[in-house]
């Protein structure tokens, strides 16, 4: 942690004593902490909603019919792409707070960072956040299946869920028998067995506020909204943050990794998380990993989503607004950096 924390701490303790004291001698006591409620947008361009999926589909004849294969007697299939625009295909954003940007180290612009301590592990150097949030979090969704698939503030509610594995991925939920969840009560009913819980509100997986007035419990209530460019958006808030005048807010988008056998997100780790042994079923339920803001370059790969701009924050009460724009593995960082440099 930095060392301005052990400075606050300091200042804690007198304040502490300072209460105690005061109120013999006069009405009030101002600490003067710089600890603000920080807030602001991140905007998603729509091309990073998209994601083309390869799915089967059967072979017809001429009479459109199902072609059969003569050796295995089963139906042929041929894989097509199937292009998909959807607030579900966004993966967990996290915004962090840095000393500044770097253009130069990696082919994306990532946070400024201090030199390589652990070199026994073979880390570079980390970037030492302030703090930051995330907009969605990786959730246990109860099942073995869904583990490190699914994204908190995605979906309305559990058959919301259910129709985007089968119907738009066309990846159907399995549970522990390896049959077909079709309803969305199922896994509700599975998350409170196993949580032992008893309401939406605890397993953090679905709205449960109308946010936008509207009467119900919809789309609109998502983290991200869909707005009048097409693109989607969201706000977030970084609680209690320690403000230094001028550093630098970034954020990055973990993209979807449809068909992956156990993660469809880099960012979680499959090991990790609720352990389930109850009677056949023995998994690991997934965990993001600890040290995202700190290390983004360990987990950023080709296709994710980065701020191409941070914000510069100097007041505690401007909204910021990073816009992630820019696509790695597909953009070209030194352009932008020459680009930023002429402006």
């Amino acid at each position: 942690m930095r060392h301005h924390l052990q400075a606050r701490t300091r200042r804690s303790l007198a304040s502490t004593v300072a209460v105690a004291i005061v109120p013999l001698f006069a009405g009030c006591y101002a600490e003067n902490l710089s600890i603000y409620d920080l807030e602001g947008r991140v905007i998603i361009p729509r091309e990073a909603a998209t994601v083309t999926l390869s799915v089967e589909r059967p072979v017809l004849d001429g009479n459109g019919d199902p072609v059969i294969d003569p050796n295995t007697g089963l139906p042929q299939t041929t894989a097509i792409d199937k292009e998909v625009t959807d607030v579900r295909v966004l993966g967990p954003v996290y915004v962090g707070l840095y000393s500044g940007l770097d253009y130069s180290t990696e082919v994306y612009p990532h946070p400024s960072r201090g030199p390589a301590f652990q070199l026994d592990q073979q880390l570079e150097g980390d970037a030492y956040p302030y703090g930051g949030t995330t907009v969605g979090d990786i959730r246990f969704a109860c099942l073995e299946y869904l583990s490190c698939k699914v994204v908190s503030g995605r979906f309305v509610d559990f058959d919301d869920m259910v129709d985007w594995f089968n119907n738009v991925l066309e990846d159907p939920i399995k549970d522990a028998a390896g049959n077909t969840v079709t309803n969305g009560d199922y896994i509700r009913q599975t998350c409170y067995d196993l949580l032992e819980v008893t309401s939406d509100q605890e397993l953090r997986l679905t709205p449960t506020k109308d946010v936008d007035d509207s009467g119900a419990i919809d789309a609109g209530d998502l983290d991200f909204v869909e707005n009048a460019d097409g693109d989607f958006e969201a706000s977030f808030r970084i609680w209690q943050a320690d403000f230094y005048q001028g550093f630098t807010a970034w954020a990055w988008l973990d993209t979807l990794n449809p068909g992956a056998e156990r993660t469809f997100y880099t960012t979680c780790n499959p090991d990790e998380g609720y352990t389930e042994t109850t009677y056949a079923s023995n998994f690991d339920g997934g965990l993001q990993y600890t040290d995202l803001l700190n290390r983004p370059y360990l987990y950023m790969v080709d296709g994710d989503y980065v701020a191409g701009r941070g914000f510069e924050w100097n007041d505690p009460y401007d909204v910021a607004e990073l816009v992630l724009d820019f696509q790695v593995g597909a953009d070209d960082v030194e352009a932008l950096r020459l680009q930023l440099e002429s402006e």
